[in-house]
């Protein structure tokens, strides 16, 4: 009989996860400073085997939230970043031939106005951004979520206010929407969003739905009332599997996030 399990955690946040030849890819933030890409055991048990660093900039801080993209026969990461001062936080990207880089910095991307955790995605014909942001700079409170049409990597169309904290899971501790991330099963465009405050296990798992033909107008969109998922924050769908992280106490702060997948089809999660 085995009397103790040894459950050693994976210890992250915001997980971004590819698969590119078989080859399951995390792309992440190490010490809120650099950006490392890792090569994953699985899916099922998302463990490191290979680590390397690949953005190291001395004049960033609170980087936040890198995502791995190609586009355009180009690798593109995207992420947030501040110089110390979380009102200074805007989103960016960079570009590199290969995974691994060396990578480029190229510019900010969106608005001058506070904004952090940007995805995109194609739908149909055309690319679009998404990301948390604030109303005006200065604001704090509450973080929305914005959609622009992107014309190209470094180029976005106008804002569009998508959604704001309106359900009682998504501002009991503070009026939070982030982390969104886009995906398509059996023709529909979904997005997922995490609600409530990330430093306590409020924080939670949302899903929009589009119902419309056009992702730009927030009334094209139906919104869940209730969460798909508890003490789950900045997931990403990919090959079936929901890649997110959790807060393993109940103590307020992020130092103790891990991260975690689940299998959609077997655990029967209702994201419709």
């Amino acid at each position: 009989m085995n009397m103790f399990q040894d459950h050693r955690p994976t210890y992250g946040q915001d997980p971004h996860v590819s698969i590119l030849n078989n080859t399951i890819i995390l792309c992440e933030s190490v010490d809120e400073k650099r950006i490392a890409i890792s090569l994953l055991d699985s899916l099922q048990s998302p463990r490191r085997k290979v680590t390397e660093i690949v953005w190291d900039s001395p004049q960033e801080h609170q980087v936040w939230a890198p995502e791995l993209h190609y586009i355009g026969g180009l690798w593109y990461i995207f992420y947030s970043a501040s110089d110390g001062i979380n009102s200074n936080h805007r989103n960016y990207f960079i570009q590199g031939v290969t995974l691994t880089g060396p990578y480029y910095w190229r510019s900010p991307i969106g608005p001058d106005i506070w904004g952090i955790d940007l995805t995109q995605f194609k739908w149909k014909d055309s690319r679009y951004a998404v990301w948390s942001g604030w109303e005006k700079n200065g604001d704090e409170f509450p973080q929305h979520l914005y959609i622009a049409k992107m014309y190209a990597p470094w180029q976005l169309g106008r804002r569009v206010k998508l959604a704001s904290p309106e359900y009682e899971w998504e501002k009991s501790v503070a009026p939070i929407l982030e982390g969104p991330q886009a995906f398509i099963k059996d023709g529909m465009l979904r997005l997922l969003y995490s609600g409530n405050a990330s430093w306590t296990q409020g924080y939670s798992t949302g899903i929009m739905t589009l119902v419309g033909d056009n992702p730009l107008n927030p009334e094209h969109w139906t919104r869940r009332e209730t969460p798909i998922l508890q003490n789950a924050g900045h997931g990403c769908v990919v090959d079936g599997y929901l890649v997110y992280h959790r807060k393993m106490s109940a103590w307020p702060g992020w130092s103790d996030r891990e991260i975690v997948s689940l299998n959609l089809g077997l655990n029967g999660i209702d994201c419709g």
